[in-house]
């Protein structure tokens, strides 16, 4: 079964949804370490974010990324770890590795501040 998903820029076709935990289409910055730039994060859950970059091919599969997370609802980037799961043409999916309770409790305060007014996947 093919379903539909909105991702607030365009629909995409799925065979079916694997994510643990859902989604915001939600967008704020990151710095990755060792890019260049900040990233725009386009989407953010409880695992993980997404974030557009065209160059995914400078980040390899399985890859552990050190980021600085800006929040709407902190005062100061979170600084976590990430593992680079997905690379498509738009971007970047990473997994959140080993939160601590502080940056799990950071995540989880932004997701239930905007899950009432942003979509969720």
């Amino acid at each position: 079964m093919v379903t539909m998903v909105g991702n607030g820029r365009k629909h995409i076709n799925v065979k079916a949804e694997r994510r643990a935990y859902p989604r915001l289409d939600f967008t704020c910055s990151a710095k990755i370490i060792g890019i260049k730039n900040p990233v725009n994060i386009t989407d953010i859950s409880i695992g993980g974010f997404f974030f557009e970059f065209k160059l995914a091919s400078k980040l390899k599969m399985g890859q552990i990324a050190n980021v600085a997370l800006s929040l709407p609802t902190e005062r100061e980037p979170i600084l976590l770890k990430a593992r680079i799961i997905n690379q498509t043409d738009r971007g970047v999916g990473c997994a959140f590795v080993d939160l601590k309770p502080t940056q799990r409790n950071a995540i989880h305060n932004c997701f239930e501040t905007f899950k009432d007014t942003l979509p969720i996947g």
